[in-house]
């Protein structure tokens, strides 16, 4: 059976919203704290282990607790080969 999507008649609007989809994606499933995998890599959310910050906030001494989360990338082994030039 032949695809109906015909790569060459993709015009500029419709691949703008398939990328955004793409990356949409790719945040909602970050936010679910769930891992993804692309080829180049794998994307996951991580908890950051910093230091409280004590500051004087309006006459209180306050406790500052910096972002407790970040996204982590782990390139793939095909793409730490190509980049330290393997091919």
């Amino acid at each position: 059976m032949k695809s109906a999507w015909n790569p060459w008649e993709l015009s500029r609007p419709k691949a703008a919203m398939v990328v955004n989809i793409f990356f949409d994606s790719i945040a909602a499933a970050l936010k679910k704290g769930e891992k993804v995998t692309l080829p180049i890599g794998t994307l996951e959310v991580v908890d950051q282990t910093r230091a409280r910050k004590y500051q004087w906030i309006r006459g209180r001494f306050r406790v500052i607790y910096k972002q407790r989360k970040s996204i982590q990338f782990t390139p793939s082994a095909q793409c730490l080969k190509q980049l330290a030039g393997g091919g």
